[in-house]
């Protein structure tokens, strides 16, 4: 299994060569689902999911749909974000709009539906793009993403969290994760909570 610093050369050498008009360049906005890159089987690959206003590994994707049942049908229970290359923003793929940040604590976060100017204080919410398959992100003197237990060390869910400035301490068994993009096969959910 190649290890997580291998696969993000490989992107990056992907990406660097895919921009020298042998294949077209990627914007790094659009529609993605997210999925974890990292040195550990039991994690590596494993979709990252919206739930109770931050992102976790393990954890389904809280996504109810307040309308009609037959309007519901539309809608995923996918976990969905829109990178908006022109603004450097991330929000959640959905009906009702939300966005996301990174808050001040390191927490990989969204804001609660329909509430994208509610960011609290010190959170960060930009740069972020999805160029060459990987979510990057530029705020608060960023140093990448890892993923802390929620229990069991080894064991799912994991939090999902960015190596900010401002965060402090970080978690004992924290593993160090990059954060994979697709590009999204549904229209989203109606909305995140």
């Amino acid at each position: 299994m190649p290890s997580i610093a291998s696969t993000l050369f490989g992107l990056v050498a992907l990406s660097l060569s895919s921009s020298a008009a042998v294949l077209p360049r990627q914007t790094g906005g659009g529609t993605r689902t997210l999925f974890t890159a990292a040195d550990f089987d039991f994690i590596n690959n494993q979709p990252i999911a919206a739930s109770g206003g931050a992102f976790y590994i393990g954890v389904p994707t809280n996504a109810p749909c307040t309308l009609p049942a037959p309007q519901c049908e539309q809608y995923s229970n996918q976990t969905a974000i829109l990178i908006d290359s022109l603004s450097s923003s991330a929000g959640m793929y959905s009906s009702v709009p939300s966005r996301v940040y990174v808050a001040e604590n390191g927490v990989f976060s969204f804001t609660e539906p329909g509430q994208v100017n509610t960011i609290p204080d010190g959170a960060y919410t930009s740069p972020f793009d999805g160029e060459g398959g990987v979510l990057h992100f530029g705020g608060g003197n960023f140093g990448g993403w890892i993923a802390c237990p929620l229990f069991t060390p080894g064991q799912l869910p994991y939090q999902v969290l960015g190596r900010v400035s401002s965060m402090g301490a970080v978690c004992a068994d924290a593993i160090d994760i990059a954060i994979t993009t697709q590009e999204a096969d549904s229209i989203g959910a109606y909305e995140y909570i």
